[in-house]
């Protein structure tokens, strides 16, 4: 009997070291003391396992409510310039929590729209097809963030022929921020 308990300790101790060597893969290891299995789980938490956490990303309420609108557009069954205002229109009074006045949206709207006006290449396409900046802007604004970037980058030529239905204005300048002002110097 004393030989069988030698030979169960080493077989322990055989078991233990393996645990040791076990243990950075993260997996259960079984040891053998008299005779009883006992499970040994590593207290390190299984990775394999584990969801990995969700970032948050924070994301401009300009987009959240362009989105918006975007999608209320899709669910058109008409889709012309003036369903896209309405629709645009809609969005700012659903998401009134992100802009409780409509200046701040407007703020916020030229401020995007004057990057794309910023661009020589966007302003030498419009002028090239005859066709106003500002309202182009302003539909490619609608596109989303990321149509706003590739303008950005290589011109509005991605959109096709697409970009010659953008003839009407999105947002009326309720406030007269795009007025040129004259100033007078004293």
């Amino acid at each position: 009997m004393e030989k069988n308990h030698k030979v169960n300790a080493n077989n322990a101790t055989e078991n233990t070291n393996n645990a040791n060597n076990n243990s950075k893969k993260n997996t259960p290891v079984s040891l053998t003391i008299q005779g009883l299995d006992i499970i040994d789980r590593i207290a390190s938490v299984d990775t394999e396992n584990e969801k990995p956490k969700k970032r948050h990303r924070s994301i401009k309420p300009l987009n959240k409510v362009l989105r918006d609108a975007r999608t209320t557009f899709s669910r058109q069954l008409k889709k012309d310039g003036g369903v896209k205002k309405d629709s645009l229109g809609q969005a700012v009074a659903r998401n009134s929590a992100l802009y409780p006045d409509t200046l701040r949206f407007e703020l916020d709207f030229k401020k995007e729209r004057d990057r794309l006006l910023d661009s020589t290449k966007f302003m030498k396409f419009c002028e090239r097809n005859g066709l106003t900046p500002a309202y182009v802007a302003d539909h490619i604004l609608f596109e989303g963030k990321g149509a706003v970037n590739k303008t950005l980058l290589e011109g509005p030529e991605f959109l096709g022929e697409r970009v010659f239905m953008f003839n009407c204005p999105l947002w009326e300048d309720h406030e007269g921020l795009y007025e040129e002002k004259d100033v007078v110097n004293a």
